[in-house]
């Protein structure tokens, strides 16, 4: 399926390893964005821009969160 996502401002994090350590990274990425007087706004993305498909190592496996904040 293809979508497309509205723009939005949003916090980056760009993540190289593997897909389980994805859920330890939201809590310092929200303590960040509330750090810098943001709001945090749903819905949260993940791209994966190298997965399985692109090879079986998942140490080679980059995903990036964007969370979508407001002032």
């Amino acid at each position: 399926m293809i979508r497309t996502c509205p723009a939005t401002r949003a916090a980056v994090l760009e993540h190289h390893g593997r897909y389980e350590e994805l859920p330890a990274l939201y809590g310092p990425l929200e303590d960040w964005i509330r750090a810098h007087d943001l709001t945090p706004e749903t819905p949260i993305r993940e791209l994966y821009v190298t997965n399985p498909n692109d090879t079986p190592d998942p140490d080679a496996w980059v995903t990036r969160i964007a969370w979508p904040v407001s002032q």
